[in-house]
């Protein structure tokens, strides 16, 4: 339907409809509305230089601190990787890790504006109907619970704010993807009016890499605010990245989470390998709590934590002769996590890895150590001796070739 309205131009305004008419346009050359840092792209962008910014807006006092942090100052494009674009049943699209990211922010901004007794006005807005009523469904409860308190929330479309304004402007670019398609944020009139609605503070929030290769303002708009140092990444703020691996294990985006390079072993000692299997048996836990216990032990292990004393996981293996190379710890008493350490080859160094295999109860353990058993037949004893070989630091497993 997005597509539809926009092939048959729906979204002009009607300023637009009259210049198209023939009447004669004047540009007012004033703005009185946006702070400098936040004026300075879409003055470039789209006036040519020619908007002047009014004294009100340059005065110390219209530079206002809602939250702590470079990443919340007047500017910033807060940058969310592993995020997913999905259509919903009318095809608009939707990020819900996006979603995640803005509700936490939203959060502390609601009880920062609470606690300090600080009036503040919030709009959070987005090219695409499914991003917005996904933040409307997950701030609803911010939405009913400011009434009457010094803090008040908007979402909308970039078209349904059109002439507004508010304290602070959150706005989600939605796009995610590989090929740099960013559909209706391409769109000049839409970027020019989601970008102009904040009198405080603009936060920008997307994907970096889609919005740099899409060849379009927002390639433009990424790569000034990198050159500006407003460039921030959602995973530095220890809260937003609790909020987003929250919602990838909730929506069972494995896939995403557990890769090397995601915020989950950010701070990681050990990279990370794990089987089709692996992600087969992740995936058919319905229990979201269960999800959440084996990705922490993930994190534990790859940091490093190691279970002391005897090894009450050899029993397991003792058969298939492979006790001191496969590991099973516990998720909970029902589950338990299989895994070893591997070795890969990288600049023809060889370094070690964990390598996780399975996630098994305890009556299916023994038949998949054989299975595994018999990988490890095809490795030969120098092989076997470097996976064994380990180093502890202060209690903590560190990997060899690191």
């Amino acid at each position: 339907m997005e597509i539809v309205c926009e092939e048959a131009k729906f979204g002009r305004s009607l300023f637009e409809r009259l210049v198209l008419l023939g009447h004669e346009k004047h540009l007012l050359n004033i703005q009185y509305r946006m702070h400098p840092t936040i004026s300075l792209f879409p003055n470039s962008e789209f006036y040519e230089g020619k908007i002047v910014d009014a004294p009100n807006v340059i005065e110390t006092a219209h530079e206002k601190c809602f939250l702590e942090g470079g990443m919340y100052g007047s500017y910033s494009f807060i940058n969310v990787e592993s995020g997913k674009e999905e259509l919903d049943q009318k095809n608009s699209t939707k990020n819900m890790l996006e979603v995640a990211v803005i509700a936490e922010i939203i959060a502390d901004l609601y009880r920062e504006s609470v606690a300090k007794k600080q009036k503040v006005t919030v709009g959070c807005i987005s090219p695409y109907k499914a991003q917005v009523n996904a933040l409307e469904e997950k701030l609803c409860k911010y939405i009913q619970e400011a009434k009457g308190t010094t803090f008040s929330l908007k979402v909308r479309s970039i078209d349904g704010f059109q002439g507004g304004e508010e304290d602070v402007i959150i706005f989600s670019t939605v796009r995610c993807n590989c090929d740099g398609s960013i559909g209706f944020c391409a769109n000049h009139e839409r970027a020019n009016v989601g970008l102009t609605r904040a009198r405080h503070c603009l936060w920008i929030v997307g994907n970096k890499g889609t919005m740099i290769k899409s060849c379009s303002v927002w390639t433009k708009l990424v790569l000034d605010a990198e050159n500006r140092g407003c460039l921030y990444d959602a995973s530095d703020d220890t809260n937003l990245a609790n909020a987003m691996v929250h919602t990838m294990v909730e929506l069972g985006h494995f896939g995403l989470l557990l890769k090397s390079e995601s915020i989950l072993f950010k701070e990681a000692k050990w990279k990370v390998n794990f089987t089709n299997k692996f992600f087969e048996r992740l995936s058919s836990i319905s229990n979201l709590n269960m999800c959440k216990q084996v990705v922490t032990l993930l994190v534990k292990l790859s940091s490093g934590w190691r279970e002391l004393g005897d090894k009450s996981s050899s029993k397991f293996f003792e058969k298939q002769g492979i006790c001191n190379i496969l590991e099973a710890y516990g998720v909970d008493e029902q589950l338990y996590l299989i895994w070893s350490v591997d070795l890969i080859y990288e600049n023809s160094l060889c370094t070690q890895v964990l390598m996780f295999w399975d996630i098994l109860p305890l009556s299916q353990i023994q038949q998949r150590a054989l299975c595994l058993a018999r990988v490890y037949w095809n490795y030969t004893p120098d092989t076997i001796n470097r996976c064994l070989t380990k180093r502890f630091e202060s209690d903590l497993a560190y990997r060899l070739g690191a």
